[in-house]
């Protein structure tokens, strides 16, 4: 509680429009620590993030939309302006602009917007009853495994040389040299 209780106060001291960053973060206190703001002060934390759906909503790109889409699911009983926000980004952008993507095979962009995306699901399932996964299903079959290999290592180099190091089931370091020297 005393954890929530920090979290409210500093959404509380914010000001301006927030970015997609700030928004996404407020979007997350004003959800968990909802019983912690004093009616006053929810009011004025909504009404920010409400202008900050506004701002952000038209921006391209799953970071942005996703931000906006958790604010909004956060604020549907505080903003009268929720449910047209989420029409927008469902009906317009989702259906127009990122699942023609997917259907393509174009994918998701840089691993930050699959984070984002993947943080926008779970509030649109359970609060929308909108399964995103089922819409672009050869695409989802994939994402797991593509999800993995970001986690792939970085190659090292010896001599000029690109090696990957490969996965050990012991705690001992092997050395990346002598390695790169016999895989040659």
């Amino acid at each position: 509680e005393e954890s929530g209780r920090r979290a409210a106060a500093w959404a509380i001291e914010r000001s301006g429009v927030p970015d997609r960053t700030e928004l996404r973060l407020l979007a997350v206190v004003f959800d968990w620590c909802y019983p912690l703001f004093s009616d006053s002060n929810r009011a004025r934390v909504a009404e920010r993030m409400a202008r900050g759906v506004e701002k952000i909503l038209p921006q391209r790109g799953l970071r942005p939309l996703s931000s906006a889409v958790l604010a909004s699911i956060a604020l549907a009983d505080d903003w009268p302006g929720s449910e047209q926000a989420l029409t927008t980004a469902f009906e317009k952008r989702w259906r127009t602009e990122l699942l023609p993507a997917l259907r393509d095979g174009r994918g998701l962009g840089p691993p930050a917007d699959a984070v984002a995306f993947l943080e926008m699901c779970h509030p649109a399932q359970d609060n929308l009853n909108l399964d995103l996964w089922s819409q672009a299903p050869a695409f989802f079959r994939q994402f797991p495994v593509y999800l993995l290999l970001n986690y792939y290592p970085a190659p090292i180099v010896v001599e000029g040389h690109r090696f990957r190091r490969p996965a050990e089931l012991t705690t001992a370091q092997s050395d990346p040299a002598a390695l790169g020297e016999l895989a040659r």
